[in-house]
């Protein structure tokens, strides 16, 4: 029985075809808009960086709103901006509230019980996850 050997240019060529094929399969798809999740996600590991340091420095969370602002200026030129909402500002909850109640009044929403700033948006986000838990 004669075997049918490929000649070796031939094989080659199978071998790169078959790996370009593998390359363009592997290769995320070209994103059709700007995913806005994204840059909400900047903003607010932005915003709960600049927390936490400025935790640590003082030893203590800011218990208001107005006091997290000033003490966050020392970290961060402005405040970022929801980029859902457009909005820059920051609320705080009450004292006795350990988890946000979201309204979408400001940006950001602050929990000064807990130190943990979360954004001020109802809903969820496109892959379903509620922004209280973000």
């Amino acid at each position: 029985m004669k075997e049918n050997r490929l000649p070796l240019f031939e094989s080659f060529a199978a071998v790169f075809a078959v790996s370009l094929i593998s390359l363009f399969t592997a290769l995320p798809a070209a994103p059709d808009r700007v995913d806005s999740s994204a840059a909400l996600h900047a903003g607010l590991t932005e915003l709960r960086a600049a927390a936490f340091r400025d935790s640590i420095a003082n030893n203590s969370f800011a218990e208001t709103a107005e006091e997290l602002q000033n003490r966050l200026s020392m970290y961060l030129s402005q405040v970022p901006t929801n980029s859902v909402n457009d909005l820059s500002t920051i609320r705080a909850m009450a004292s006795e509230y350990d988890r946000p109640i979201l309204n979408g009044s400001a940006g950001w929403v602050y929990v000064p019980a807990t130190g943990r700033i979360f954004p001020d948006l109802t809903g969820a986000d496109e892959k379903g996850t509620p922004y209280s838990v973000w």
